[in-house]
């Protein structure tokens, strides 16, 4: 045990590192882990001096895992969800009350987190885990009790309720609109820089699509080259139009409340509706846990509830 000690650094910290490389977020990882920004950048420092050197490249408002940082964070995610999924599984042999839910990173960030308060207190004997990943999670082997999915609704060896329609419309920052006065119409974006995600899941509306629904090609700057920045993650894309960098696709019930205090504005109204829909999905053909159903059910109830504003808040810095 004591050279083990002496090889691996404080378990706080590989926690700290898995939740920030995974999310590419101090700030997200915080807010996962129940602990300030501050103490995620401890944390990574510690670990990198225990290592000797960095795992992160530092952006502004945004971290990437450098070569030896992506090495390391699949062996310390595959060690952690080991030990995780062990320790569940006992608990359920035990009979304590837990729930394992699973979510993309935005859905998570600014819908579900908000809201998660309210969870709690009313449910505040049940053990709650979110897994928030934009690569497609399997619920019986990612040992996902419950989880939220965007797409028709018709998933093999899934059972769907659904939550909400999709509703996709540009968002740009204040500041960012009063240099760019006048914008009416969608064809006005064309020559303004689009903040654009990475293709995470080919059902996720991006700028191509959303043009081509106006009717209209994707545009481009005089040189011929797109005027894009693209992000690995939404609430980082979100930032970045807060920061007034661009403009980048919102999401209704995302971003209401960003949009109601004012950081965020639609330069123009138009807005694409999606056949497409967001909803809670449960193995098919196994019996949903007692807490499986409570979160089902309040969820629903809630669905089109205000979210929490302080919670909302943190989602968005």
């Amino acid at each position: 045990m004591e050279r083990l000690r002496s090889k691996l650094p404080p378990v706080s910290c590989l926690l700290a590192f898995e939740a920030a490389g995974r999310l590419a977020n101090f700030t997200l990882a915080a807010a996962e882990l129940n602990v300030t920004q501050a103490a995620i950048s401890r944390q990574i420092r510690a670990l990198e001096e225990h290592l000797r050197f960095p795992v992160f490249h530092r952006r502004h408002r945004a971290v990437q895992l450098t070569t030896e940082g992506r090495k390391l964070h699949q062996a310390v995610s595959m060690g952690l969800e080991h030990i995780a999924g062990t320790m569940a599984g006992l608990r359920r042999s035990a009979g304590e009350s837990h729930l394992t839910i699973g979510a993309t990173i935005g859905f998570a960030a600014f819908w579900l987190m908000p809201r998660l308060t309210r969870f709690r207190a009313a449910f505040p004997d049940i053990e709650l885990r979110l897994i928030a990943s934009d690569k497609p999670l399997d619920l019986l082997s990612d040992g996902i009790d419950i989880a939220v999915r965007y797409g028709s609704g018709d998933w093999p060896g899934l059972a769907a309720t659904y939550l909400f329609e999709a509703e996709i419309f540009p968002v740009c920052s204040p500041g960012f609109l009063a240099k760019h006065p006048g914008l009416r119409s969608p064809e006005d974006l064309l020559n303004l820089t689009l903040l654009g995600l990475d293709d995470v899941d080919p059902l996720w509306l991006n700028w191509e699509a959303w043009f081509k629904e106006m009717g209209l090609p994707l545009g481009r700057d005089p040189k011929g080259n797109h005027r894009r920045a693209y992000f690995n993650n939404y609430p980082i894309l979100i930032q970045a139009a807060i920061d007034g960098q661009g403009v980048g696709l919102g999401w209704r019930y995302f971003l209401d409340d960003l949009l109601e205090r004012g950081a965020l504005v639609r330069p123009i109204e138009a807005a694409v509706r999606s056949d497409l829909g967001f909803y809670l999905v449960v193995p098919e053909g196994v019996e949903p846990s007692r807490d499986a159903r409570a979160f089902h059910d309040w969820l629903l109830a809630n669905s089109h509830a205000k979210p929490d504003a302080e919670a909302q808040r943190s989602a968005g810095e």
